[in-house]
C-alpha cells in the first residue's frame, strides 16, 4: 500500500515544482512575452494543452519548455499573418503544411502588388 502523502496532488506538485519540472503561467508569460489572456486562448482553440494539477480547490496549469517553444511558434506564426484555424490545420496534418504556406505565400504577393 502506498503513502497517502506519495498521492496527494498538492505534494506531488510541490514536488515537481521544487525539481524544475513545470512552470506556473507567470514564468511562461515572462519566458514568452505573452499575456495571460492570450496563452489561455490559444490553449481554448487547441492549439496547446498545458497539465492540470488540482490543489486546494483549484487547478494550476504547469507548463513546460516545450510549451514555452511551441507558444514562441505560435506567437510568430499569428505575428506573420496565419490564422488561429491555419495554425491548428498545421500542427495537426502534416500534409496540409505546404498548401497553406503557398496560400500565404500568394497572399503576401497580393499584399504586395496593393503597394
Amino acid at each position: 500500500m502506498q503513502n497517502s502523502v506519495d498521492m496527494n496532488p498538492r505534494f506531488i506538485a510541490i514536488i515537481r515544482w521544487k525539481a524544475g519540472d513545470f512552470m506556473k503561467m507567470k514564468d511562461v508569460i515572462q519566458k514568452t512575452g505573452l499575456t495571460r489572456r492570450t496563452v489561455l486562448y490559444y490553449e481554448e482553440q487547441g492549439l496547446l494543452t498545458s497539465e492540470k494539477t488540482p490543489m486546494n480547490g483549484r487547478e494550476y496549469r504547469e507548463y513546460t519548455d516545450d510549451h514555452i517553444q511551441l507558444l514562441l511558434d505560435i506567437a510568430a506564426l499569428r505575428k506573420a499573418g496565419f490564422s488561429i484555424e491555419e495554425i491548428r490545420t498545421m500542427q495537426h496534418a502534416d500534409s496540409e503544411v505546404r498548401p497553406i504556406f503557398l496560400a500565404y505565400r500568394q497572399r503576401l504577393a497580393a499584399q504586395k502588388e496593393e503597394l
